[in-house]
């Protein structure tokens, strides 16, 4: 039976709290429930949470923006802006052409980039083990399901994180978590291949840190598993709460 929540139950109060990985890949998930979806849903249109789609009024001006944060990016517009004024200036014809090349060549290396550290595939090339682990708790704790828009709480999550990280931040609005997950799913990179490749000639010392990297990278396919497991939990409870009258 679908619960009823108060109106005055604000998402903020609940979801921005840090909540520690071993707890939440520990309990057991109740909250993939109907229930709990229900009270996602009434959390999100009752909570005051503000994402960059809800500032920028494209994708692409959130983009150039977010560029802007890597010192390569800022070095080419300022390089593209010394070539146009040399190009103005300078009146031989064989210099300006080569001024002209020259500042095509950086303004394709400035879109190439613009668009390249907006990707999900660069974002989980930077994101280190405990960036991970942050986001497979977020989505353990607050069970989004295929709907972009069940994302949002974990998206203002992970931008108040990287935030306070000093971490460049690239999602725009839910759905880019979604994608970011499916990405991540998609990463075979897990222990079974590093495991495979051990020596027995390995030093004590290395042979002790590569044991605690083994055991951090254990740790991170169970917490992907969890949220795999979470995920697909929800989507069911979607779909039954929407059409019970197909459910097996």
């Amino acid at each position: 039976m679908l619960q009823h929540f108060p109106s005055n139950h604000k998402i903020t109060t609940h979801q921005k709290e840090q909540v520690s990985i071993m707890r939440g890949l520990g309990h057991e998930q109740s909250d993939t429930s109907a229930s709990a979806m229900l009270h996602n849903t009434l959390n999100l249109e009752n909570s005051t949470i503000k994402l960059p789609c809800d500032t920028f009024r494209s994708r692409f001006t959130f983009r150039i923006v977010t560029a802007f944060q890597y010192k390569w990016f800022a070095l080419s517009w300022l390089c593209s802006l010394v070539l146009f004024l040399l190009f103005q200036i300078v009146s031989n014809e064989t210099a300006n052409v080569l001024i002209l090349i020259l500042y095509i060549y950086v303004q394709i290396f400035a879109i190439i980039f613009c668009f390249f550290v907006n990707t999900m595939s660069f974002l989980k090339f930077r994101m280190s083990l405990e960036d991970k682990m942050k986001f497979y708790s977020e989505i353990v704790n607050n069970t989004p399901y295929s709907n972009d828009h069940s994302w949002d709480v974990i998206c203002y999550n992970m931008i108040t994180y990287f935030k306070e990280s000093g971490f460049p931040n690239s999602l725009y609005d839910g759905a880019d978590c979604n994608s970011l997950f499916q990405v991540l799913l998609k990463d075979k990179k897990d222990v079974k291949s590093d495991t495979q490749n051990d020596t027995v000639e390995e030093e004590s010392s290395s042979l002790t840190k590569d044991t605690t990297d083994k055991a951090k990278l254990v740790y991170l396919e169970t917490a992907r598993e969890k949220a795999h497991l979470v995920y697909l939990q929800s989507e069911n409870s979607y779909w039954v709460n929407k059409y019970p009258e197909l459910a097996p």
